[in-house]
């Protein structure tokens, strides 16, 4: 329930060094990804260790006090929002809509990569196995896995936000509060989580109808309300559906 803060974080700190000091976006990009990630790691360390029933409880926490600290005009200059926030340019020129699309579908094509190449990794194995494993009784391995993965969705956060904030070129606390965190959420669970064309497909069917039905966004929040609620009767019987499925899949692989 954080990933908006981490967005924020990431968002502010690319704005910063654009606007503040001149920092060209190729440099303050990056630089804003790594510094997502060792806020991350420094405040999931403690969150990780919590009884898991807690830990949605300390990452709302954690979302509402970053977004109290970025309302904190001594620290960012401005509490209303940050702008005047330059595009990115290339080769002297300031890159077009289009070319800023193709910029946000390499990144996605990269937080994919990242993504396919943690699954198949072993940390990645133990966390898509973790109900597995908790029977097992190997939780220090379920710990490193979830504490990685942890690291690796607030990066992604972070570029996500840097992205964002070049593109709108005004950024606001309000952005990146809680109710964008639901929202996150409410998109991942829509599409199935740990199902990835789902979850690519809601994310791209749920902003379109938020954008195309401008005149629905102070209803937002019950419009998530809605898509959990959905989300929370569908799936499980979707699961139950896919589970024999995925038994006699198991099943053939250890036969051959």
């Amino acid at each position: 329930l954080g990933q908006a803060a981490f967005a924020g974080i990431g968002a502010y700190t690319s704005a910063l060094l654009a606007v503040r000091w001149h920092v060209s976006f190729w440099l303050a990009c990056p630089l804003s990804v790594l510094l997502s990630a060792v806020v991350g790691a420094v405040l999931g360390a403690p969150v990780l260790r919590a009884v898991r029933y807690y830990v949605p409880v300390m990452t709302l926490t954690l979302n509402i006090l970053i977004f109290h600290l970025m309302r904190l005009g001594r620290l960012i200059g401005e509490p209303v929002g940050l702008g005047r926030i330059p595009r990115p340019q290339l080769f002297d020129s300031v890159l077009s809509p289009y070319a800023y699309l193709g910029l946000v579908a390499g990144a996605i094509a990269c937080c994919l990569l990242v993504d396919w190449a943690f699954r198949r990794s072993v940390i990645g194995r133990n966390l898509f196995e973790i109900e597995e494993k908790r029977k097992g009784g190997c939780l220090q391995s379920q710990q490193t896995a979830v504490y990685v993965a942890l690291i690796i969705s607030v990066a992604m956060a972070g570029l996500a936000g840097s992205l964002f904030a070049h593109f709108a070129a005004f950024i606001s606390p309000f952005d990146f509060d809680v109710e964008t965190s639901l929202f996150v959420l409410a998109v991942a669970a829509f599409g199935g989580l740990g199902f990835l064309p789902g979850v690519l497909i809601s994310v791209i069917g749920l902003s379109f109808v938020l954008e195309h039905f401008r005149d629905l966004m102070p209803y937002r929040f019950w419009f998530v309300g809605v898509v959990f609620l959905l989300a929370s009767l569908g799936w499980p019987w979707v699961h139950q559906r896919r589970q024999p499925h995925d038994v006699e899949a198991t099943q053939d692989a250890e036969a051959t």
